[in-house]
């Protein structure tokens, strides 16, 4: 069964590795740096031994993809005790004082991921029944538990491979949706079920397999081995799939290397924002590295491995999501008892969706990034500067808004003063044309339509034009922006007036030229919370505030001249933006609003 004496090599490498572990945590103590960090380099030296003999021994490919990340968690639990936890000596009080007596508890905890027991129990580990079970019941419940989950796992690898092209490239998308079939679709859903399902199931067969031989031998009791997941029923975000469902048996692990690096190597402050995600994402960094282990050791090609992108985008999906419920909660969302009732199903479909297929979820997140930045920022900064260097503009403009704040007394010093975003487009026409003439200005976004039938379009002049089904169209929409025969000979100045009462006073050619968010059936879908985010910003800032050019230059604030977007950006920016010249400004706080605390409401 074992050729060429390779068992004599594993048991000896593992005996080495336990008998290196049990040393380092005896016979050094906490304070000793040196010469635990020797004891892991050690301990990383024969695993990668160990590692190399189970992979050139098995060859079955499933085989290997299960040995060979449990050698490296293996040395990350040992490592973890021996550097993070420091483990030692006094922490094992066995009936003898004899080291012999504490080694026998110190060889377990190599393999105790969870701690179960210990004061370094990981937090979320789910509960046993309450009522204590026997060493017999336990035994059988957990061995029928095993074989079922592995007679359906068996069951499930056994099944016939799908059709090929059910799984080619192209349909491994998430937006090309209209090029799915009914049958793409239920191959998408059991595929992701039952990839999840897999896992699941392997884990438990490994998890419980160990438990009945720990129990059976008597190296520890039926209460030291709880369930291995928790519950999935009340999952509502990534963090508590991954922090309360999912096993934690690499949670100490992973973020014990994870809070060793971010204080000792990177000496982060903890409390700190920095802090918690810097540990976040070392965390899942570690943990795609040792599952993408187990890609190449099922022989899948380092570039096909996706288990190191996962991960990665797990701790983006986590952090994506603790922004947008501090939002929530900034806003007071959360306080809608509509919104209470349907956010436990949105943090389902949320959660579902985001694991099913994260990466194409992280581009779209990321393009919202890419947008706030190219586009948001740009637009903010020209619709103040157009504002507040007009007197008369920004005076019509106060009266406007004025009404929509409310004052309320703070239990602080400061004053709460709220603005209702979602009122001020009724509200406040003058404000919305100011954002409608600076999206037309500085707005110079490239649309992009594809032709779905063979079309025939005329122009004015009674020209026609084939557009053939299949290719694309560009419409650079500064260009329709600005013609002067539509918008007329002042159609580069800022004039906030073209868009009071819009559209009902706008020719039909400047409907028809006005692109800002798309043209079409489809408009950018983000286009209603960009305008009411900039527009109680700005409403904020012209109440509240004075922008004034720098004290001592002699100018009043003017507006600088833009330079044309490029492509991948919609909104132009000011001359001198690339070699970084800045525009300096003088803010203050206006009279009555030195201690204001500003909120929003929708």
């Amino acid at each position: 069964m074992w050729p060429n004496g390779k068992s004599v090599v594993l048991v000896a490498l593992q005996t080495a590795i336990t008998a290196t572990f049990v040393a380092a945590i005896l016979f050094t103590t906490r304070g000793q740096t040196t010469a635990r960090v020797a004891a892991v380099a050690v301990l990383a030296a024969l695993t990668l031994g160990l590692h190399s003999t189970w992979l050139r021994l098995l060859t079955n490919p499933h085989w290997r993809a299960i040995a060979a990340p449990l050698v490296w968690i293996q040395l990350l639990s040992a490592s973890e005790l021996i550097l993070a936890a420091r483990a030692s000596e006094s922490d094992f009080r066995a009936p003898s004082a004899s080291r012999r007596s504490r080694a026998r508890l110190v060889v377990p905890m190599l393999w105790n991921l969870r701690r179960v027991g210990t004061s370094w129990a990981v937090k979320n580990t789910p509960a046993g029944p309450r009522q204590q079970s026997s060493r017999a019941g336990f035994v059988l419940r957990r061995a029928a538990a095993a074989i079922l989950a592995y007679l359906l796992l068996d069951a499930m690898v056994s099944a016939p491979a799908p059709d090929v092209a059910l799984v080619s490239v192209q349909k491994q998308t998430l937006w090309e949706l209209r090029a799915l079939t009914r049958e793409d679709w239920v191959m998408r859903t059991i595929a992701t079920a039952s990839f999840w399902v897999s896992v699941a199931l392997l884990l438990v067969v490994i998890s419980y397999g160990g438990a009945l031989v720990s129990v059976i031998c008597g190296r520890c009791s039926a209460s030291d081995c709880p369930p291995l997941f928790g519950s999935f029923a009340r999952v509502t975000s990534i963090r508590q799939f991954w922090g309360a469902a999912w096993h934690q048996c690499l949670r100490a692990a992973l973020t014990g290397h994870a809070d060793l690096v971010t204080d000792s190597v990177f000496r982060i402050p903890r409390g700190t924002v920095l802090s918690k995600y810097t540990r976040l994402w070392l965390a899942f960094l570690i943990s795609g590295v040792v599952h993408y282990v187990s890609d190449v050791a099922m022989g899948v090609e380092s570039s096909a491995s996706g288990s190191l992108l996962f991960f990665i985008l797990q701790a983006f999906g986590i952090t994506s999501e603790d922004g947008f419920q501090a939002l929530v909660s900034h806003y007071r969302w959360n306080e809608r008892e509509r919104l209470q009732k349907s956010g436990s199903v949105l943090g389902r479909l949320w959660v579902i969706g985001f694991l099913v297929c994260p990466q194409d979820i992280a581009r779209c997140e990321l393009a919202l990034l890419h947008v706030a930045t190219v586009n948001t920022a740009p637009i903010l900064f020209w619709l103040i500067i157009n504002i507040f260097s007009q007197q008369d503009l920004l005076k019509a403009l106060r009266s406007e808004c004025l009404p929509l704040m409310a004052r309320e007394p703070s239990s602080s010093q400061e004053e709460e003063v709220t603005i209702a975003i979602g009122s001020l487009q009724r509200s406040c026409p003058l404000l919305k044309a100011c954002f409608q003439e600076c999206l037309r200005i500085y707005g110079q976004p490239l649309h992009s339509r594809r032709v779905l039938s063979d079309t025939v379009l005329t122009d004015t002049r009674g020209e026609q034009y084939l557009f053939k089904k299949g290719v694309d169209v560009m419409m650079p929409s500064g260009v329709s922006h600005t013609m002067p025969d539509v918008w007329g000979s002042n159609a580069g100045d800022f004039d906030a007036s073209r868009f009071m009462n819009w559209p009902d006073n706008a020719s039909r050619e400047q409907r028809a030229a006005y692109m800002p968010f798309g043209g079409g059936k489809h408009l950018c879908p983000g286009r209603n919370f960009a305008t009411a985010e900039i527009l109680g910003f700005v409403a904020a800032l012209i109440l509240g505030t004075d922008i004034e050019a720098p004290e001592g230059t002699g100018n009043e604030l003017t507006v600088p001249q833009s330079i044309s977007a490029v492509l991948g950006q919609a909104i132009s920016k000011p001359r001198g933006y690339a070699n970084r010249e800045g525009l300096g400004v003088r803010i203050r706080k206006r009279r009555g609003f030195e201690r204001v605390k500003w909120r929003f409401s929708s």
